[in-house]
């Protein structure tokens, strides 16, 4: 029924605003942010009154919902705070003052987790530094349960799994570490590593040859690529002399067979 109405009346505040709080109460918080911004869009190409300010305020209060209800406060707050500066409204006023209180409480809250978080993270570096890898871990995992964005925290967990030999776990963190920070130039080197670890040498050897023009990492990345070099010279002789040795065996067994089958005659 709203649909229709708006049809008829395409600037209708009154039916949007009643569809956006069916939407609100569907869950259909995507919908009712499309619905309600037209709207507002919608208000600026109508003349001035007193009864379309009205209007106005009563959609920017439903918006301000729709933010609270997808617990997102900070907008919340801003939202009801527009609509009541241009209509003072005891139930708005009674949202906002609720909203910004709460909105607060967490404020504080993040702001203890945060320090707690630091703290953990200080404990990792030292376990770190002392090559403590299984405890560095712990502290990293305790950091990024309240911080899950603490990018530092991830490329930790990601150098203590890759000296660990978890080689699946360290890709997973660096990768996350990199979703955060994709430009953090020691990360993409951390991943080249774990990438010569599990051998996929093309794909160490391209990051290490990307960080080369950077001043701070030129000398890790030529590192890096030199290892890489002797690491696969080395295999390439082994698997030649394994070569030569399976040769030599099948050659042995050979000869062997036909002395055997030679006395027998």
């Amino acid at each position: 029924e709203c649909d229709k109405c708006i049809l008829l009346d395409d600037t209708n505040m009154i039916v949007r605003n009643n569809k956006a709080a069916c939407l609100i109460e569907l869950k259909q918080y995507s919908e009712a942010h499309e619905l309600l911004d037209d709207a507002i869009e919608k208000y600026y190409s109508l003349p001035p009154s007193k009864q379309i300010e009205a209007h106005l305020a009563k959609l920017l209060s439903r918006k301000g919902r729709v933010y609270e209800f997808e617990n997102n406060l900070r907008e919340a707050v801003r939202y009801y705070k527009d609509s009541y500066r241009i209509d003072p409204n005891e139930q708005v006023l009674k949202f906002m003052e609720i909203a910004e209180a709460e909105f607060k409480r967490r404020e504080a809250a993040n702001a203890v987790d945060i320090q707690k978080s630091k703290i953990f993270k200080r404990k990792a570096l030292e376990f770190l530094a002392a090559q403590e890898w299984k405890l560095a871990i712990e502290q990293f995992e305790k950091c990024v349960t309240i911080n899950i964005d603490d990018h530092e925290a991830l490329e930790g967990l990601a150098t203590c799994h890759m000296q660990l030999g978890n080689y699946t776990m360290a890709m997973i963190e660096i990768l996350r570490a990199l979703e955060r920070e994709p430009r953090k130039g020691i990360y993409l080197s951390r991943k080249a590593m774990i990438h010569y670890y599990i051998k996929e040498y093309d794909q160490a050897a391209y990051i290490w040859e990307t960080l080369l023009p950077l001043d701070m990492l030129r000398d890790e990345a030529t590192k890096g690529l030199e290892m890489m070099k002797l690491k696969m010279e080395a295999e390439r002789s082994e698997r030649s002399e394994n070569a030569s040795f399976d040769i030599n065996k099948r050659l042995f067994i050979n000869n062997f067979t036909v002395r055997k089958n030679f006395s027998v005659l």
